[in-house]
C-alpha cells in the first residue's frame, strides 16, 4: 500500500534533465521542476533534456516513473527535481555548478538525492567530501552509482563515506530472488585512501527498462545496464521509507542503516562484491511502519559527543525471529568558505563506533566492529523472547572530534513469494465467487508457464484454492479480458517457496481455465498478462458437481489473438 505519496521529494542530480514531455514523469503525481529552467548564460542549454540525453529520465523513472508496466519504486512520490547542472567540463564551471544544482535541490526541499556519475577508478575529490559534507551538514541521503569499472577501485563521489553506494546485479528479468548473480561490470574494489566497503549494497541493473525523453521511447529499446540505473531503485526505496516517516526526510544516518538492516539478499556469496547484499524493500518499509528505528543525537539534538556514549537502544524480540541491525554515523567533512571552488579541503572518518548486541540476560550475543567504515551491521536469529540491547560504543575518536549522528534500524527478514499477496478462495461445491482484478500493483514472477506456450510477462495476480484432505473438487475459472491469461497450476511443496519453484500446468487458457476432480491439495491461480498486458478483468471461480471439455479451453477467436 506504499507508493511513495505523502513522503520526500526526489532530485536527480546529472548534468541532463529530466523529461518533462514524458506524461509518465511529468504528471499528477509529481511534476517535474528544473534548476534550469530558462536559457540564460548561466544554464545555456535550458533543461537540457532532448534525446539523446535520456540518462536523467531514464535514472528519474526508476525511481518513480508511473508508467503501469515501467513502473518506478515510488510512483507516487511527491514531485522530482531535475538537479540538471548541464556540464562535466572543469573549464565550463563543472564544480561550481554541481554544486549550486545540489543545494538548489536541498533547498527545494529534496529529502533524498539520487547521483548516477562519477570519475571511474579515482582517489579522493573534492566531490568525495563535498557529499559527506550534505549528508552530515545538510541532512540529506544520497544514493550515488558505484561505477562500471570492475577492475578498479570505486571513484568520486561514490568512495564517500557517508552515501549509500549501489551496485549491479543481474535479476534474471524476473522477482525470483535465487539466481541473481553480479554484473560483470560493477565496481566494488574498495577506495585506497579510505579502505570503507563500497558498494554497501546493490541492486538489478543490467537490462533494466525505465521512461524516456518522450512518451513510449521505451517501448522500443528503452533498456539500459549500468549501475546508473541499480542506485535509483535504492533512491526509491529511501523514499517509499520516508513516505512511512515523514520526519526522517532530515535523517540521513538513519535512512542508510535501514538500507543495510533490509539487504538479507546475498548475491555474490563468499565475496564483497554485493556489499552486505540486495534490499528487500518489504523489509525497510515493514520497519519503518512499525518504528523500528531509533534516531540519536545529543541535548538539542546537536552532534553525540565522546562523553555520550555508549549508547544503549533496548528492543523487545521474539524468539525465532531473524534480525538484521543497522547503525550509519558520519564522517568529518571540512567544509569552510566557499564550497564552489575550493572548499571542503579535508574529510576524515573522525571516530569508529562499534555495534553490540546483548541477550536480555546482558550477556553479548554478536556484534560488529569494522575499522573502516561509517556503519556496522549484524545478521542474528533471536534465541529467546525478550528485551535486547543494541549497544554503540565508541572505540577510538581523533583529537577534537566534533561528534556525530547516529541512526538505527532493525528488519525481520521478510522475502516474499509469488504468492505472498495470496487471495484464498474456499472451493465450497456448488459456490460460485467472482473478483475484480487491478494487476498493476502486482509483481512478475513468472514469464512463462511450462506446457503453456503464451508469454504472460505481465504482471500476474494469485488466487489460491485449498481442497480438504480425502475429498475432491472441480475448479472452474473465467475471465473477461482477452488480454489476461488464466493458469491453475501446483508447485513441488504445495507451498509458496522463495526459490524458483518450477510450476506443474495442470490447465490454462485465455478466459477459461479448469481442471476436474482436483484431489486433495494446494492450487494456485495466476491471472496473468499476456505479453507485458496490465490491466483490469472480472474473474470468476466456481465449484461445480460436475464439469464437461477441455482443461485447456481455447475458442477460435482467442486462437488469433
Amino acid at each position: 500500500g506504499n507508493l511513495g505519496g505523502g513522503g520526500g521529494k526526489v532530485a536527480v542530480h546529472e548534468d541532463d534533465g529530466i523529461s518533462d514531455a514524458n506524461p509518465f514523469l511529468h504528471n499528477a503525481s509529481h511534476a517535474v521542476i528544473f534548476w534550469c529552467s530558462t536559457v540564460s548564460a548561466e544554464c545555456p542549454m535550458g533543461k537540457f533534456n532532448v534525446a539523446p540525453d535520456d540518462h536523467a529520465s531514464m535514472v528519474a523513472g526508476i525511481a518513480g516513473s508511473t508508467h503501469p508496466l515501467a513502473t518506478g519504486i515510488a510512483p507516487e512520490l511527491p514531485q522530482l527535481l531535475s538537479a540538471n547542472f548541464q556540464t562535466f567540463s572543469t573549464s565550463g564551471g563543472f564544480y561550481a555548478k554541481s554544486v549550486e544544482a545540489m543545494e538548489w535541490a536541498i533547498a527545494n526541499g529534496a529529502a533524498v538525492i539520487n547521483i548516477s556519475w562519477g570519475d571511474a577508478c579515482a582517489g579522493e575529490d573534492f566531490w568525495t567530501r563535498y557529499a559527506d559534507h550534505v549528508v552530515r551538514n545538510l541532512g540529506r541521503t544520497l544514493v550515488v552509482s558505484a561505477g562500471n569499472s570492475s577492475w578498479c577501485q570505486v571513484g568520486w563521489p561514490a568512495n564517500a563515506w557517508n552515501v549509500i553506494t549501489v551496485g549491479a546485479i543481474s535479476d534474471n528479468g524476473n522477482a525470483f530472488l535465487e539466481g541473481d548473480t553480479m554484473a560483470g561490470f560493477s565496481s566494488f574494489i574498495d577506495p585506497a585512501f579510505s579502505g570503507a566497503m563500497k558498494p554497501e549494497v546493490v541492486a538489478p541493473g543490467v537490462s533494466v527498462q525505465s521512461t524516456d525523453t518522450t512518451c513510449c521511447d521505451w517501448l522500443s529499446g528503452g533498456f539500459g545496464s549500468g549501475t546508473s540505473f541499480a542506485a535509483p531503485q535504492v533512491t526509491g526505496q529511501v523514499a517509499l521509507a520516508i513516505a512511512r516517516q515523514p520526519g526522517q526526510s532530515g535523517w540521513p544516518e538513519t535512512n542508510k542503516a535501514v538500507v543495510l538492516a533490509s539487504a538479507y539478499q546475498n548475491v555474490a556469496a563468499g565475496t564483497q562484491q554485493d556489499g552486505v547484499g540486495q534490499p528487500i524493500v518489504t523489509n525497510s518499509d515493514s520497519a519503518y511502519r512499525n518504528g523500528q528505528f531509533r534516531n540519536d543525537c545529543g541535548a538539542g539534538c546537536v552532534p553525540l559527543q565522546a562523553v555520550d556514549f555508549p549508547r544503549s537502544y533496548v528492543v523487545p524480540l521474539t524468539a525465532g525471529k531473524r534480525v538484521r541491525v543497522g547503525l550509519a554515523y558520519d564522517s568529518v567533512p571540512t567544509c569552510t568558505g566557499s564550497r564552489l571552488s575550493t572548499g571542503c579541503a579535508s574529510d576524515v572518518r573522525g571516530a569508529d563506533i562499534d555495534l553490540r548486541i546483548l541477550k536480555p540476560d546482558g550477556t553479548y550475543l554478536t556484534g560488529s566492529f569494522s575499522i573502516a567504515n561509517t556503519w556496522e551491521l549484524v545478521e542474528f536469529t533471536v534465541p529467546v523472547s525478550g528485551n535486547y540491547t543494541f549497544r554503540a560504543e565508541l572505540t577510538g575518536a581523533d583529537a577534537g572530534w566534533p561528534g556525530t549522528f547516529v541512526g538505527v534500524a532493525w528488519a525481520l527478514r521478510n522475502r516474499p513469494t509469488y504468492c505472498t499477496d495470496v487471495s484464498p478462495v474456499s472451493p465450497v461445491v456448488g459456490t460460485t465467487k467472482a473478483f475484480q482484478v487491478d494487476t498493476l500493483r502486482y509483481p512478475t514472477f513468472y514469464d512463462m508457464y511450462p506446457g503453456y506456450g503464451a508469454l504472460l510477462n505481465g504482471r500476474e495476480r494469485v488466487f489460491k484454492v485449498v481442497v480438504p484432505a480425502g475429498t475432491t473438487r472441480n475448479i472452474k475459472v473465467t475471465d473477461t479480458n482477452a488480454s489476461m491469461d488464466l493458469v491453475i497450476f501446483r508447485t513441488s511443496t504445495n507451498a509458496c517457496d522463495e526459490t524458483a519453484d518450477t510450476p506443474t500446468v495442470l490447465a490454462a487458457g485465455f478466459n477459461l481455465a479448469q481442471v476436474k476432480d482436483a484431489p486433495e491439495g494446494t492450487y494456485y491461480v495466476a491471472v496473468d498478462g499476456y505479453n507485458g498486458y496490465v490491466g483490469t478483468t472480472a474473474v470468476t471461480f466456481s465449484f461445480p458437481s460436475a464439469l464437461s471439455g477441455l482443461d485447456r479451453d481455447v475458442t477460435a477467436a482467442e486462437a488469433g489473438r
